[in-house]
């Protein structure tokens, strides 16, 4: 998965984490793998698989106690998707 940057085999894995990790009350780690999971979107071009990551990581930044990092985080997510907004209303 990860020497390979597959994003369609590390995403949906990296998205399980953090929700588990937000679950168990560890909103920091949620919200970082959130950003990286951003950020393997970016470098690879690909938005196909970040979709989960939409509500996931606004939600982490929330718990975790920073409102503006959950605003960053969704304006971040929106300019990588582009066409595919709407799968971020929710969010």
């Amino acid at each position: 998965g990860r020497h390979a940057e597959r994003l369609d085999l590390l995403l949906p894995a990296q998205w399980g984490l953090a929700e588990a990790a937000l679950h168990t009350g560890d909103a920091a780690r949620a919200a970082a793998l959130a950003d990286e999971a951003l950020e393997l979107a970016r470098g690879g071009n690909d938005w196909t698989f970040i979709a989960p990551f939409a509500v996931t990581g606004v939600r982490a930044h929330q718990a975790a106690g920073r409102p503006e990092a959950a605003a960053r985080y969704l304006e971040q997510f929106l300019r990588l998707i582009g066409p595919g907004k709407e799968i971020a209303r929710p969010s």
